[in-house]
């Protein structure tokens, strides 16, 4: 009989990239790097909000509906308590909002007729620490590949990105509160699931520590890595990066420039989610 170890124990055994894949992330994080310590004087397009959200055929769920038990960071939720109480962050369920925008009606835009792809985004938000947390991202270019018959490209709305749904939640969330949207110092990646970008941090973990066995552990022995650093470019190369660093340069006009300067590598501790990597980027002025 198989014994389970207790979720303080866990550790992940990922498999490290190749040299090509890692060598290659370490590339696009380099120039990601480059991209946030640039002025963008044109920015993102997508500003209008909540508007948008109705134009696209987007559903945002009012802030009086959600359930708080769904912002549960111990381990019967994301099970990232320990990693927030480490770096100043309140777990408290009364400091955390959630949203969900979903894609889910047909809609008319300049006289052309759209069908809803079954997209949806999710985002908690801590205002008073300005953190940001995104337990669900399902594009609608993904989403609408599983429609009968397929959504094609040419139906798919024009708010479609993550980074730019997600944006549109901050500015709802902050316009209904009336606080500054700016305040950002916190982005929390409570779960990597996808198998390359796994596969690239266990890589980039064990080049930090120098040590070709480490594995990612719980929070009392994470790794923090500088985001300037060579394994640091290899994270922020990760396609699962891509959208916080999009955030973050699409919108300096309301956030002023910031980078991603680190960041916090463990393992969560939740009983109810899959086993798998966890996260906290750091975020600093430029």
């Amino acid at each position: 009989m198989s014994t389970q170890l207790p979720a303080s124990s866990k550790k992940s055994t990922e498999v490290p990239a190749s040299d090509d894949v890692y060598n290659e992330a370490v590339k696009k994080g380099d120039e990601r790097l480059a991209l946030m310590n640039a002025t963008n004087k044109v920015g993102s397009r997508f500003r209008d909000f909540p508007a948008l959200f109705k134009k696209w055929g987007w559903s945002q769920e009012p802030l009086e509906g959600q359930d708080p038990l769904r912002c549960d960071m111990g381990q019967h939720g994301y099970g990232i308590r320990d990693a927030l109480d480490g770096v100043t962050i309140s777990p408290d369920i009364q400091d955390w909002d959630l949203y969900y925008a979903r894609h889910d009606h047909d809609y008319e835009v300049n006289g052309k007729k759209y069908r809803t792809t079954g997209g949806y985004v999710g985002v908690a938000i801590n205002q008073k620490n300005g953190v940001w947390l995104c337990p669900d991202a399902y594009a609608p270019a993904h989403e609408g590949l599983m429609k009968d018959p397929q959504v094609k490209d040419e139906e798919l709305p024009e708010l479609q990105r993550v980074s730019d749904v997600l944006w549109g939640q901050w500015v709802d969330h902050h316009t209904q509160k009336k606080t500054d949207m700016s305040n950002l110092n916190y982005i929390v990646h409570y779960l990597l699931s996808n198998p390359d970008s796994k596969s690239t941090l266990i890589r980039a973990l064990r080049t930090h520590k120098q040590d070709d066995k480490a594995e990612v552990e719980p929070w009392e022995k994470m790794t923090r890595i500088p985001a300037d650093s060579e394994s640091g470019k290899a994270i922020l190369g990760m396609k699962t990066t891509a959208c916080a660093v999009f955030f973050l340069t699409d919108h300096q006009k309301e956030l002023g420039k910031k980078k991603i300067t680190a960041f916090d590598v463990f393992m969560h501790t939740s009983k109810n989610n899959r086993e798998g990597p966890s996260m906290i980027y750091h975020i600093g002025a430029v």
